[in-house]
């Protein structure tokens, strides 16, 4: 299926991203490329003992990391309730926006709303080309 008219048409690539069985990009919040062209995708879709999570994709759609969602959703930093925006800086830094209080009351009943609640993470490259290793 081609979309768009003129210079600005495009050829939709079905299936491009190649994720694990079972899975697929559920309730997609954001989408950011980086330097070296790999597509981070934000989503808070259902998956069987995954929450919210970000994963990595290089420009031919491997999966190549997943940051997140491995022991559902949370509070604690490098865990996410309501993914909602995402940037990737220059560096490879990573900004995620989430909506605070989307699913709280539900998911900790026990917890007041003050309770460590952020709508904004980052997360800061590790590992770097130029690092020594």
């Amino acid at each position: 299926m081609i979309l768009g008219s003129g210079e600005h048409r495009y050829k939709v690539v079905e299936k491009w991203a190649q994720l694990p069985e079972g899975w697929e990009f559920k309730d997609v919040a954001a989408v950011a490329c980086d330097r070296q062209d790999r597509v981070h995708v934000f989503n808070r879709g259902e998956h069987p003992n995954l929450g919210p999570r970000l994963s990595i994709v290089d420009r031919e759609g491997k999966l190549i990391a997943r940051l997140g969602g491995e022991h559902g959703p949370g509070l604690e930093s490098g865990r996410f309730i309501a993914p909602h925006g995402l940037a990737v800086d220059s560096r490879g830094d990573i900004y995620v926006g989430e909506v605070s209080y989307t699913e709280f009351a539900r998911l900790y009943p026990e917890r007041s709303i003050a309770f460590r609640m952020r709508s904004l993470q980052k997360l800061v490259k590790v590992a770097r080309k130029e690092d020594p290793q």
